[in-house]
C-alpha cells in the first residue's frame, strides 16, 4: 500500500486525476450570465463548499468554499492539505471562530446573485433550515422549490432552492452527468486546489441497476466540492430535460428554448 512512502487507495476515485486536469481552462464565468450552483453544507466545524456550473453548452465551472478558522491547523494534520496556504491564496474563507455561521454562506450568495443569474440551487437537505434563516437574515429572498414554480407572493429575484437527496434516485444522474461532462471536455474549471483534491477523494458505490452515488465513507478525506458540483451538474441536466431552465438562442433554428 505503499508508494514512495505515501499510501495509496486501492480503490480508484470517480474521475482518475489525469481526465479532471485536462479539463482545467482559462474560460471563466462571464458576469451576468446564468448559472447553477451546488451546495454541500457540512457539519459546521469542517468543510463547506458552494460550486456553480455555467448554464449554456460548456460547464464553466467556479468553486468557493469555507473553513472555520480556529481549526485550520488542526484539520491541516488531520486531512494532510496546506489549507493554510489555500486560505491565503483565496480558494478558501476562513471564518472566525471554531464553527461555520452560515450568515458567511448566505453574503457570497447574495454577491453571486447579484454578479450573475442563479437559475437554481441543489442542495443537500442537511442544515438547509439553517442557511434559509440565515438568508432571511441578510435580506435574500429565496423558495424551495416543489416543481410547480415559486409560490405565491415571492419576488421575480428569489433564489429557487432545489432539494437533491444523496440516495441512489437524486444522486445516480448526477454523477452519470459529472462524469459524462469531464469525459466529453464539457467540463472546465480553474484548477482550484480544494476542489481538484476532492475530487481525487470521491469515490462511489453502485446499486444493482448500475446507478451510483458518492460513499463518504470509502474515503478518510473531504469529498464536498465533488458533492456540490455533482448536485449543480445533476440539476442542470434534469432542468434541460424537463425543458425548464435558461432561455438559450438556438443559433441553428433561430429561436428561445424556454
Amino acid at each position: 500500500n505503499l508508494y514512495l512512502n505515501q499510501r495509496v487507495y486501492a480503490e480508484s476515485p470517480l474521475i482518475p486525476r489525469a481526465e479532471w486536469m485536462a479539463c482545467q481552462s482559462d474560460d471563466r464565468l462571464e458576469d451576468g450570465s446564468e448559472i447553477y450552483c451546488g451546495l454541500d453544507l457540512s457539519k459546521r466545524s469542517d468543510l463547506t463548499a458552494l460550486v456553480a456550473v455555467s448554464a449554456g453548452d460548456d460547464d464553466i465551472v467556479r468553486s468557493w468554499f469555507w473553513k472555520p478558522k480556529d481549526m485550520i491547523r488542526e484539520h491541516e494534520r488531520i486531512d494532510r492539505v496546506p489549507y493554510s496556504v489555500w486560505v491565503k491564496e483565496g480558494h478558501i474563507d476562513a471564518v472566525p471562530g471554531r464553527g461555520i455561521e452560515y450568515d458567511w454562506v448566505a453574503v457570497r450568495l447574495g454577491e453571486l446573485a447579484k454578479q450573475y443569474r442563479i437559475v437554481g440551487i441543489a442542495y443537500d437537505r442537511k442544515y438547509i433550515d439553517d442557511l434559509l434563516s440565515a438568508m432571511t437574515r441578510v435580506g435574500l429572498e429565496a423558495y424551495k422549490d416543489s416543481g410547480s414554480g415559486p409560490p405565491v407572493g415571492i419576488g421575480d429575484g428569489a433564489i429557487r432552492m432545489v432539494d437533491w437527496g444523496q440516495g441512489y434516485v437524486s444522486m445516480a444522474p448526477a454523477v452519470d452527468a459529472l462524469e459524462m461532462s469531464v469525459l466529453n471536455r464539457k467540463l472546465k474549471h480553474d484548477g482550484n486546489p480544494c476542489l481538484t483534491w476532492n475530487m481525487s477523494n470521491a469515490m462511489t458505490d453502485m446499486d444493482p441497476a448500475g446507478g451510483r452515488k458518492f460513499n463518504k465513507s470509502k474515503t478518510r478525506f473531504r469529498i464536498d466540492g465533488a458533492v456540490a458540483l455533482a448536485m449543480a451538474l445533476g440539476l442542470k441536466s434534469r432542468d434541460m430535460m424537463a425543458g425548464y431552465g435558461p432561455s438559450v438562442y438556438n443559433e441553428r433554428e433561430g429561436f428561445l428554448t424556454l
